[in-house]
């Protein structure tokens, strides 16, 4: 990603310089005198040239993934091949019909026998799909007990091992890496994209090399499909008629297929077959299509006997035409069989009108990940899976190929013919992206207008096409080349050719740095070459086969990771990892009892050489969900936790290395609500509780927060610009309703709930008997009330059956509102009275913290004094209005409104201490230009609606200057008729160039300069201190330090100012051995050499000595691995003794009388 390179060095303080660190100064006739600082620059990384591909030899390209075991009611299975299936509530019954549903298709994929709540799906199911699963009941009738989801292929899972910028699972042995863009600036946060690569892994999108992701950041999800299931199936393509002019080796194609089938295809193919050779697969060319067939060209022979074939794709299949000759002009095709098929589950019903909205849509994540919604026979969209429509997430269709999705966080992504358009969260649009017609993401816009454009070979121009020089090849054409940032800058990305296609063998980022990736000819990923070792390539050529490097086994799964040394020619640490062994033994055992016990064995392995011993950390691995539920480290120790279950996977408890347990509660929203410890077994320790969604009332008491989170729009049938919103119940009218008035124009709305009945007998009637409802509205109110996937409109009364006991989402739509009016929803059991629901029914789920306390009293405080009040002036923005601290002390916070658009985005104004003290903030205008102060070259910056002045409650300011990246150019700091300024500069990778003080005056303080590669090694950087005509300490003189660092970016060798010089060395594992101290020449000093030796069994500290004299030793704990004793000359021994929760409790001095 776009960083600093040597961050440590380029953000070294003045502060620290004038310390002394740098020694003494020199001095200079006057800061105007001094020689500008010569930076040599360093040839770009892309002439070290690819890391070489290499063969794979494997027998196995991609390894197996262990068997998956799909728990109800709501489970995930990361392999799709013949799943196991548990349903704990059916243990008791020996045999039960049961058969697993594709909910985005309608069909059923298998069908078997449920014995004692256990089974295997005798079936491969598809990668990221959603699963119902219904068993049979007495009567005959299926009923639904659960659902599950297969993740995305590819999709990484498990403990991970670093390795570089590649991460390797502990579990499957599969391999990722990951790139991250630069974020535009922006006052929400701005906007950016990522790339990603998994072993065997789908790529969602087109435009990128196998196994590649692109994703968009902020928001989610990327594609939207209609399932056409209802509309016409998907059928096998007919004959194709080709035709071939005489003389040419052309033919025309045309195959009957009608356009409403069409819609599920994704691609056309064409396959010939001359004489009785094999069928091969040849392009489709001129393609076009009309409302009853497909037409097109392929190349043939100009003579000849020759089939023909047209394929369509659906989803994951190719679904091949009769074939049929190639005839010459005004000839006839000769037709095998023209009866078409109907794709498995497509449907053949058709829709009644144009206007009827899909039976399943389909969301898919960035990542893959795909979220299925079903349209139930009340027109209400239910998402698969077992999450509620109202609450958690919510899909609205808005017009043609026009939806909204709208997330339990208050995100929005719209999607217009099956792509996102935007993000909008609160009320304003924080991203909006572009495509292409091919189908690829093109641009992605942040809230204030700025495009990072994303550029594509054979359609734009790329820089990387000129690297083949260097040993890559071009960019294949429509494969991405570039991301360009606002700013001008941007990040190139290089191919190599790797087996039958090319892969991304370098990403290259602004300022000259990146990660080179290495791929063996079944394009896996076996090795990285860090952006430090690539700029030092530059320079030593012998340094590009500094590589981390991954070593397959036969299985597929990666065998040894073989880490970069830090010299060339260096000794390397390498990794082995023992895989867990999953059976449908240890799945069985696990449902019945999981935890630690019935969790599978991993490990991973170091062999750092003779002089460490096995430094192995051992993993107990849910077999269900594969995390991990406890490690033990080369110490001995282990941690674990403990989950509420593998459906939930909320924690439920921990314990650490030390054997300190943390205990955690929720509350029916999964939110936390208690946390006990860290503290010893059995002892008392910390405990702290968290109240949500309520508010502080008049009389001291916390009244839970009574009403609905709402998406208003500023327009009716839900159109217009949105806003996050709290409708408050109207108490007279019962928690389930509200009242507005004053509004400007009509309005629409979408508000959801949880609602759970505080009469535990009610509840229990309305789920035995089923509720009863019946909405009403003032005039001029559309409402619509949907409870368990059930809609109720207005002034109809209806019954909903087979609701839960305990919290239920619920939602009201309200299409249509006027300028004033209400709603209310009664509700009872069925017979029973209808009424209003009690007030505090209905809970927004906000999520909001109203009140934290601990058991940490203030000494001689109130009772309260250990609480902490959070209020909220609109909680559907969810920034708190006021705090009040333990002991009483308010605060109270400002901030501006969040509308869409128009410069406001809810940022914090100001803040009034307890003691009536005001900090205020100011911000920039979204997109203006701005001019830098004069002494800071005046020139003019690009500012994104970030900070502008802060001004404290002394009347200090601070005003500051950004560029259109974001990075703070100036910064002056005013009060009292005095002032100073700081001026930055940047190097092209973002890390510091130069930092510039000046005071009232504009005359010189000190200016910091860096040289991040002298004389062009990119290993030696350097940092001037210059001291101007006004600097309080040694006026008109400078210093200057110099820095070694090794491939692995540690420093190795720094030199002072007047000559002093530090050596370090490293062991392998990264640890000290040695650091040496030279005092500079002629000063009669001795050098100052201090050793640390480490324990063989766990490479922890075990002793220091000086000059060869033993200064300290070190004793551990054996049970918690805290030390225990420190061991000074002399007899001299210092002992710790901890606290139950782990802090320093004692020290005990023994002095060597």
């Amino acid at each position: 990603m776009r960083s600093p390179l040597r961050s440590c060095t380029a953000a070294t303080g003045s502060a620290a310089l004038i310390a002394g660190l740098l020694g003494a100064v020199v001095p200079m006739a006057s800061s105007a005198s001094a020689v500008p600082m010569t930076m040599v620059p360093v040839a770009g990384i892309e002439t070290v040239g690819p890391i070489a591909t290499v063969g794979s030899g494997a027998v196995q390209v991609w390894p197996e993934l262990p068997p998956g075991l799909a728990q109800m009611p709501r489970g995930g299975v990361f392999n799709p091949e013949s799943p196991y299936l548990s349903v704990p509530s059916l243990r008791a019954v020996a045999e039960t019909p049961v058969r697993v549903v594709d909910v985005g298709r309608s069909t059923v994929e298998w069908a078997g026998v449920l014995s004692s709540g256990w089974s295997r799906i005798g079936a491969t199911l598809g990668y990221a799909r959603e699963y119902r699963v219904e068993v049979q009941r007495a009567s005959g009738a299926w009923g639904n007990v659960g659902s599950f989801a297969v993740a995305p292929r590819g999709a990484g899972a498990g403990p991970l091992v670093d390795a570089d910028a590649m991460k390797v699972s502990v579990v499957t042995g599969q391999v990722a890496t990951s790139w991250e863009s630069a974020r535009m600036a922006g006052p929400s946060g701005g906007a950016g994209v990522a790339l990603s690569w998994g072993s065997n892994a789908a790529s969602p999108m087109p435009g990128l090399p196998a196994g590649w992701q692109l994703s968009a950041a902020p928001g989610a999800w990327a594609l939207l499909s209609e399932s056409v299931s209802d509309v016409a199936p998907a059928r096998v393509p007919g004959a194709a008629l080709a035709v071939r002019a005489p003389g040419t080796s052309t033919a025309s194609v045309s195959v009957e297929y009608p356009v409403a089938s069409g819609r599920w295809v994704r691609r056309w193919v064409a396959q010939r077959k001359v004489g009785e050779g094999p069928w091969q697969t040849v392009p489709l060319r001129s393609l076009r299509r009309s409302a009853a067939q497909v037409v097109g060209t392929v190349g043939v022979p100009k003579a000849g006997r020759v089939w023909l074939r047209v394929g369509a794709r659906v989803e994951e299949t190719i679904l091949w035409g009769p074939s049929s000759m190639v005839v010459p002009q005004a000839g006839l095709a000769s037709t095998v069989s023209r009866e078409p098929k109907a794709l498995r589950g497509a449907g053949v019903r058709s829709l009644v009108t144009p206007g009827d909205q899909p039976p399943v849509v389909r969301l898919t994540g960035w990542d893959g990940t795909q979220v299925t919604f079903t349209r139930n026979g009340l027109g209400v969209y239910e998402q698969a899976g077992g999450a509620v429509t109202g609450y958690a997430n919510r899909l609205t269709w808005v017009g043609v190929n026009r939806w909204e999705f709208a997330d339990s966080d208050g995100g929005v992504t719209s999607f217009v013919n099956g792509k996102a358009s935007s993000y909008t969260s609160k009320g304003a649009r924080l991203a909006a992206y572009g495509w292409d017609g091919s189908g690829r993401l093109t641009s992605v816009v942040n809230e204030i207008g700025r495009t990072l454009d994303l550029r594509y070979a054979g359609t734009d121009a790329c820089v990387s096409a000129g690297w083949t020089g260097s040993g890559f090849v071009a960019p294949p054409t429509g494969q991405l080349c570039e991301v360009a940032y606002p700013d001008g800058a941007a990040t190139q990305i290089g191919y190599a050719g790797v087996g039958l296609g090319a892969q991304v063998a370098l990403i290259k980022d602004p300022g000259n740095t990146g990660t080179a990736f290495g791929w063996d000819e079944a394009g896996r990923l076996v090795a990285t070459r860090s952006a430090l070792v690539s700029r030092a390539a530059t320079l030593n050529p012998t340094a590009a086969d500094v590589l981390t490097r991954l070593m397959y086994g036969a299985d597929g799964t990666v065998a040894r990771i073989i880490d970069a040394p830090a010299s060339v020619g260096g000794d390397s640490v390498t990794r082995t990892i023992d895989y867990p062994t999953i059976t449908d033994d240890s799945l069985r055992d696990y449902d019945a009892a999981p935890g630690a016990n019935e969790a599978v064995s991993a490990a991973t392995r170091v062999d750092a050489g003779p002089d460490y011993g096995d430094l192995a950390t051992s993993y107990k691995i849910d077999p269900i969900t594969w995390r991990a539920v406890a490690f033990t480290d080369a110490r001995g120790l282990t941690a674990s936790t403990g989950r509420e279950s593998s459906a939930t996977g909320a924690v439920a408890s921990s314990r650490d290395a030390a054997g300190r347990v943390t205990t955690y509660s929720y509350d029916e929203l999964g939110e936390v609500k208690a946390v006990a410890g860290p503290v010893d077994q059995g002892a008392a320790g910390a405990q702290a509780t968290t109240t949500y969604d309520t508010a502080r009332t008049s009389a001291g008491v916390d009244d839970p927060l009574s009403g609905m989170r709402a998406l208003v729009y500023s327009q009716p049938s839900f159109s217009g610009s949105v806003s996050a919103q709290f409708l408050k119940a109207n108490y007279s009218r019962g928690a389930l309703s509200a009242s507005w008035s004053g509004r400007s124009t009509a309005f629409s709305a979408q508000a959801s709930g949880v609602w759970n009945p505080a009469s535990a007998a009610q509840d229990a009637a309305g789920h035995a008997t089923g509720w009863q409802f019946q909405v009403s509205a003032s005039g001029g109110t559309d409402v619509e009330l949907v409870v368990g996937g059930n809609l109720c409109t207005e002034s109809n009364p209806c019954v909903v059956s087979g609701l839960p006991t305990g919290p239920k989402a619920v939602s009201v739509q309200v299409r249509r509102a006027g300028t004033a009016g209400w709603f209310q929803v009664l509700a009872a059991p069925v017979g029973q009275p209808l009424a209003p629901l009690p007030a505090d029914d209905v809970r927004p789920g906000f999520g909001l913290t109203s009140v934290a306390t601990s058991n940490d009293d203030i000494p001689d405080g109130p009772a309260a004094g250990s609480e902490t009040r959070y209020a909220y002036a609109n909680p559907a923005n969810g920034v708190a209005t006021s705090v009040v601290e333990p002991g009483g002390l308010t605060t109270a916070i400002a901030h501006e409104a969040s509308s869409a658009g128009g410069g406001s985005w809810g940022r914090q104004l100001t803040t009034t201490t307890p003691g009536g003290k005001v900090l205020s903030t100011s911000y920039w205008a979204d997109d203006v230009d701005a001019a830098l102060p004069d002494v800071c070259g005046g020139a003019t910056v690009r500012e994104s609606g970030q900070v502008r002045q802060i001004t404290r409650p002394s009347g200090e300011t601070l005003t500051t200057w950004r560029d259109i990246t974001g990075r703070v150019r100036a910064q002056v700091t005013g009060g009292d008729g005095a002032s100073q300024t700081i001026c930055s500069e940047y190097f092209d990778d973002g890390s510091t160039k130069s930092t510039s003080a000046f005071d009232t005056a504009d005359n010189l303080l000190e200016r910091v300069t860096t040289d991040p590669a002298v004389g062009g090694d990119p290993l030696v950087s350097s940092v001037t201190v210059e001291h101007g005509p006004a600097a309080p300490v040694s006026p008109n003189s400078q210093v200057s330090a110099t820095t070694t660092v090794d491939l692995q970016g540690r420093v190795v060798e720094s030199t002072d100012a007047a000559g002093a010089v530090t050596t370090t060395t490293f062991d392998v594992l990264g640890r000290v051995l040695t650091q040496t101290i030279t005092p500079p020449a002629g000063s009669g000093a001795s050098p100052l050499v201090t050793t640390y030796s480490y324990r063989p069994l766990d490479a922890r500290l075990d002793s220091i000595t000086v000059n060869g004299v033993r200064a300290a030793s070190v004793a551990y704990d054996g049970g918690s691995g805290r030390v225990a004793r420190v061991t000074y000359p002399d007899g001299v021994s210092a002992g710790y003794a901890y606290l139950p929760n782990g802090a320093l409790g004692t020290v005990s001095v023994r002095t060597g009388d």
